[in-house]
C-alpha cells in the first residue's frame, strides 16, 4: 500500500485550517469514478490511509474547536484507528455535522465496522394531516439488516434522528465512496465476494462496453486500483490488467460447477493453465477474475503472416506444445482434494474476514474416490497467448470432474462444443471420455505445425482443404466425415477427411521440414487424430513423447531445423514476434 506524499498531507492541513469546503474539494479530487460518467466514486484505500492522521487530527479540531484536550485525544484515538471512513463521510456531508453529532457517533461507539449504514423506512404523520403519512428514512447499523420490525423509527442511530431527510439520503448514498472493496488472495482458496448492488468497484479502467461474447459468458478487461487488490503483480504503475468473465447463467449450481473445476486447476499453479484469481456476485450475475491475455492462439497465428524458421521459434513451439500437453495431463489425472472456492468470504468493505469455508458436495458423493477432469472445449480461441509468449489453456466452461467409475460414460447428446475441433464420438453417438480432449488438441497441433510451416495464409488454405458436405448437406471444416452404414453402431461411422491426410503429407515434404516436424506429425496422425476414442494416446504417454522431442530439439539443431543449411541461414533472424496486433481476453 502506497504512503501519502508530504505535500498532500500539508495541503490537507492547510485546507482544514482554512475552510472545510476546501477539504471536500481535495477529497473529491482524489476520488475515482466507476463506471465513467456514472456519478459514482470511490476514494482509493491508500489515499484514505494516508489521510488518517491529517483528517483525524485537523478535521476533528475544526469541527469541534471547543472540545477539551482530554476528550479530543480520546476521540482522535478512536477516529484514527477505527472511524476514519466515518469522519470523512461526515466531513463531506452537507451541511457539515455539528460537534454534537460527532460526539454522539463516538460516544455511542459508531465506527467503520458499522458501515454501510442501512437506510430503512418508517411512516410518520404529515404535518397538519392526521389521516395521511409519508415514508421517511432512518439510518441503522449494518448489523441491523436482519431486523424484522415493519417500522424502524426506534432502530435508527440516535445521532441521526433529528437530521433532515435530504442529509440522511445523501449520507446513505455517499458512504459507498469510502467502501470500495479490496480483493485479497487467500492461499489455497479462491476468494469469493457477494457484493451489494450499491457497491462501487475499485476499477480505474473498465472496457465492458467492448466486451467479447463466448458460449458461456462475456469477457472484458479492467484495471483494479493497485491499493485494492493483491491478486497479481505488475510493473505497470497503473496496475495489472485483469479479465472479467460475466457468466450468462445466474444459476448458483452452474457457477459453482465452473468455479470448482477452475479452482482445482488453479491451486495446482500450472504455468500453462490460466489461474482463477477471484469471483464475485453483483446484481444477480456471477463474475470471474483472471489475468488478462493480449490475444488467444488463433489471433496470434493470424497476426503473423510468416513466423521465422530458427532455433528460437522452434524451441518456443516445442516448449508450448509440451506445456499444453502437461497442462492437459494435470486436468486429466490428479486427485480431487477439496473445494478451493472460499464461498463464505464476507465483504467488509476494505477489510476481509474469512469464515470457515464449506465444501460443496454432490448428493451421495463418495469423497474417498478420486475424481478426474476433462477440458471439453479445446480450440485456439481457448488457448491464451501471454505477453511473454507462454500459452495457457483457458475457458473450462465444459470441464467437469467425474468420479472414477463414471468418467467414461457421458451421454454425447448432452455435450456442447466447438464443432470444428469436436471428436467423431459426438457425431456417431458414442460415449465421451477424456480422449475427447486428445482429439481436439491434435487438431490444434496440426494447425500449429501448419502455421509454423506456412504462416497464416497456410492456415486459411488448410481450412478450405478440409471443407466437405456433411450428412445434413451443410459444408463444414471438421477434421472427419460421418458416413451411414447399416452395420455400424447407431448406423453411422466416421473417417478422417482426405484434406487432413493431404495436409500431413504436404507438411512432411515442405521446405520447412525437419525430423522434429516429422516426429510431431507422426504423433498427431497415429496417436491423436484417431477415430476410435479408446485407441487414442493417453495424456501421460503423450507428455513423455513430447518431452523426448523437446529434449532432443534443444540438443540437436539439425534434428530441430533439418539439413537445408541454406534455408536455415535465410531464416536465422532474431527472435519470434512476441506482440500480436489483435487483442482479446479469455477465449469464447
Amino acid at each position: 500500500m502506497q504512503s501519502l506524499k508530504t505535500p498532500l498531507e500539508t495541503d490537507i492541513k492547510e485546507c482544514l485550517l482554512i475552510d472545510i469546503r476546501k477539504l471536500r474539494r481535495l477529497l473529491r479530487y482524489e476520488m475515482k469514478e466507476w463506471p465513467q460518467q456514472s456519478n459514482r466514486f470511490f476514494l482509493p484505500a491508500d489515499i484514505l490511509n494516508s489521510l488518517q492522521l491529517a483528517v483525524g487530527q485537523y478535521g476533528l479540531r475544526i469541527v469541534c474547536p471547543d472540545m477539551p484536550d482530554s476528550q479530543y485525544s480520546q476521540f482522535l484515538s478512536v477516529i484514527s484507528t477505527k472511524a476514519i471512513k466515518l469522519l470523512c463521510l461526515l466531513l463531506i456531508a452537507s451541511p457539515a455535522p455539528s460537534p454534537s453529532a460527532i460526539h454522539a457517533f463516538i460516544e455511542n461507539d459508531i465506527t467503520d465496522d458499522d458501515l454501510p449504514f442501512q437506510r430503512l423506512s418508517h411512516d410518520s404523520p404529515l404535518d397538519g394531516w392526521k389521516d395521511r403519512s409519508t415514508t421517511e428514512f432512518v439510518l441503522c447499523k449494518q448489523s441491523h439488516i436482519g431486523c424484522l420490525r415493519p417500522n424502524h423509527i426506534d432502530c435508527g442511530i440516535v445521532a441521526t434522528r433529528d437530521w433532515d431527510q435530504e442529509v440522511i439520503i445523501s449520507l446513505a448514498r455517499n458512504q459507498w465512496t469510502f467502501l470500495a472493496p479490496i480483493f485479497s488472495k487467500n492461499r489455497g482458496k479462491i476468494p469469493h465476494y457477494d457484493f451489494t448492488d450499491n457497491i462501487v468497484l475499485p476499477f480505474t479502467e473498465d472496457d465492458q462496453v467492448t466486451s467479447k461474447q463466448g458460449g458461456y459468458g462475456k469477457v472484458w478487461s479492467v484495471r483494479i486500483h493497485p491499493a485494492h487488490h493483491n491478486l497479481i503483480t505488475s510493473s505497470n504503475p497503473k496496475g495489472a490488467r485483469l479479465a472479467v468473465k460475466q457468466l450468462f447463467s445466474a444459476d448458483e449450481s452452474a457457477f459453482h460447477s465452473e468455479c470448482d473445476f477452475l479452482g482445482e486447476i488453479t491451486v495446482k499453479e500450472h504455468p500453462n493453465t490460466v489461474p482463477l484469481l477471484a469471483t464475485y456476485k453483483l446484481k444477480g450475475s456471477y463474475h470471474l477474475l483472471f489475468p488478462w491475455a493480449p490475444a488467444n492462439l488463433g489471433e496470434y497465428w493470424h497476426s503473423i503472416s510468416m513466423p521465422n524458421w530458427n532455433k528460437e521459434t522452434c524451441h518456443w513451439f516445442l516448449k508450448q506444445v509440451h506445456g499444453l500437453v502437461s497442462a492437459l495431463k494435470t486436468i486429466h489425472v490428479f486427485p480431487h482434494e477439496r473445494n478451493p472456492l472460499s464461498q463464505d468470504m464476507e465483504v467488509d468493505y476494505g477489510r476481509l474476514t474469512t469464515a470457515a469455508a464449506s465444501r460443496l458436495m454432490q448428493p451421495n458423493m463418495d469423497t474417498s474416490l478420486n475424481k478426474y477432469g476433462r477440458h471439453g472445449d479445446l480450440k485456439p480461441e481457448n488457448v491464451l497467448y501471454l505477453e511473454d509468449g507462454t500459452l495457457q489453456l483457458a475457458d473450462f466452461g465444459l470441464g467437469k470432474f467425474h468420479r472414477l467409475e463414471s468418467r467414461s460414460r457421458l451421454d454425447p447428446d448432452s455435450i456442447a462444443c466447438s464443432p470444428t475441433y469436436s471428436p467423431p464420438e459426438l457425431a456417431v453417438g458414442e460415449l465421451v471420455s477424456r480422449a475427447y480432449d486428445i482429439w481436439s488438441l491434435g487438431c490444434i497441433f496440426l494447425e500449429f505445425v501448419t502455421w509454423l510451416s506456412g504462416g497464416s495464409e497456410a492456415l486459411e488454405r488448410f481450412a478450405v482443404a478440409r471443407q466437405e458436405k456433411a450428412l445434413d448437406r451443410v459444408v463444414d471444416d471438421l477434421f472427419y466425415t460421418v458416413k451411414k452404414a447399416s452395420g455400424a453402431a447407431n448406423g453411422r461411422f466416421a473417417v478422417i477427411r482426405a484434406g487432413v491426410f493431404r495436409q500431413i503429407q504436404f507438411l512432411r515434404s515442405s521446405k520447412r521440414q525437419s525430423a522434429m516436424i516429422s516426429d510431431v506429425l507422426n504423433i498427431i496422425e497415429h496417436n491423436m487424430l484417431v477415430v476410435k476414442a479408446n485407441e487414442r494416446i493417453k495424456a501421460e504417454t503423450l507428455l513423455s513423447k513430447m518431452e523426448r522431442i523437446l529434449q532432443r530439439g534443444h540438443a540437436d539443431s539439425v534434428y530441430l531445423l533439418g539439413n537445408d543449411q541454406k534455408l536455415i541461414r535465410r531464416y536465422a533472424k532474431a527472435g519470434i514476434k512476441r506482440q500480436p496486433t489483435s487483442t482479446n481476453g479469455i477465449g469464447g
